[in-house]
């Protein structure tokens, strides 16, 4: 059975996300893997090598919400025809915002509607986030507040191809979700763990908490919602 406030569960879980999210980027962000664009990716880097700031990266892209990736200065753009930003104005031209990734059935019907009220208690949080704290602290002491922004998928189809784009194109360093816990358990161990990409399931498959990982390896999917065991 599904959790009874999947809103409430999804909320709870993307503001839980701070914490995690405030250590300091490791250099070259959390994917260790080169990017996929030409060979399956959901998105493909605009050509546009040594980018310095997501502004530049949005004006080359004739205004289209971009980032510019700084390990490898390739930009980016953020949505796709699977994925939509979420953002505050200013935000996507904000050097120092933290992108992080979401996965929800968002254009097929749902018990309880669940992919698009997950869908939007991840803006509820993302807003309520950025109104009563202004984003995460520095990494750096006097430096700017990071504000938190989500590129949002539908997984209804294709979940893997929405997948690689947030973690291959944009190297998001966690991803909430998703539709199925059939995806969890087979883009756990493929893509987003050798990544090093937090993944927090709102999904009820009991399998999710035996997810292998090496000794000394960090934890890094969660269950956050209900099991189906009894």
């Amino acid at each position: 059975m599904l959790s009874g406030d999947w809103s409430s569960d999804v909320c709870s879980s993307d503001l839980g996300l701070a914490t995690w999210l405030a250590r300091p980027p490791a250099p070259g962000g959390p994917a260790t893997t080169t990017s996929t664009s030409g060979s399956g990716s959901a998105s493909t880097p605009a050509t546009a090598p040594g980018c310095t700031s997501n502004r530049e990266c949005v004006a080359a892209n004739g205004g289209a919400a971009s980032i510019c990736r700084k390990d490898d200065g390739v930009c980016v753009t953020l949505a796709t025809d699977q994925c939509k930003v979420l953002a505050s104005p200013g935000d996507v031209e904000n050097d120092a915002t933290l992108w992080i990734g979401a996965m929800f059935p968002t254009s097929t019907p749902t018990p309880m509607h669940y992919g698009r009220l997950s869908a939007n208690a991840v803006e509820l949080a993302r807003r309520d986030f950025a109104e009563t704290s202004g984003g995460l602290l520095p990494v750096r002491a006097g430096g700017p507040k990071r504000p938190i922004g989500v590129v949002l998928c539908d997984d209804s189809a294709a979940p893997a191809r929405a997948a690689e784009h947030l973690v291959r194109d944009l190297r998001v360093p966690a991803v909430i979700g998703f539709g199925r816990s059939k995806d969890v358990l087979d883009l756990a161990p493929s893509l987003f763990v050798p990544s090093g990409v937090l993944m927090l399931a709102a999904n009820t498959a009991a399998a999710l908490r035996d997810l292998p990982r090496g000794p000394g390896e960090q934890r890094l999917v969660w269950r956050v919602t209900t099991s189906t065991e009894a």
